[in-house]
């Protein structure tokens, strides 16, 4: 699955454009398969490449809520809450997944 799923870790995104990640993993999940080899993490199956999906969706949404609000990025960062996720690794990008997803609502990546 290459950088589209992660297991266990939150996604680096240094120049993805989140919506278009979510639109992704969306049609990569029609795929059936039982191995899902990450871009970043563990080896893991269907359950775990569902949570990848879901950690995708919940980063989505916080960060959205927040553009939709008018927050600056710093304080959509820090109001951002992955729930179940929050003991996955890679906390630390959070900040910089709300600033590449701000410059997509934005319309400024491709």
């Amino acid at each position: 699955m290459g950088g589209i799923a992660v297991n266990k870790t939150l996604p680096a995104f240094p120049d993805g454009h989140i919506t278009k990640w979510l639109t992704v993993i969306d049609q990569t999940a029609k795929v059936d398969a039982e191995t899902i080899v990450p871009g970043h993490g563990p080896v893991g199956g269907k359950a775990e490449f569902e949570e990848a999906r879901e950690l995708l969706q919940i980063l989505n949404t916080e960060m959205k809520r927040g553009n939709d609000e008018g927050l600056p990025e710093y304080e959509t960062a820090k109001r951002v809450n992955v729930g179940k996720f929050s003991g996955f690794a890679n906390q630390k990008h959070v900040g910089q997944i709300t600033q590449m997803a701000y410059q997509a609502y934005r319309g400024e990546l491709e």
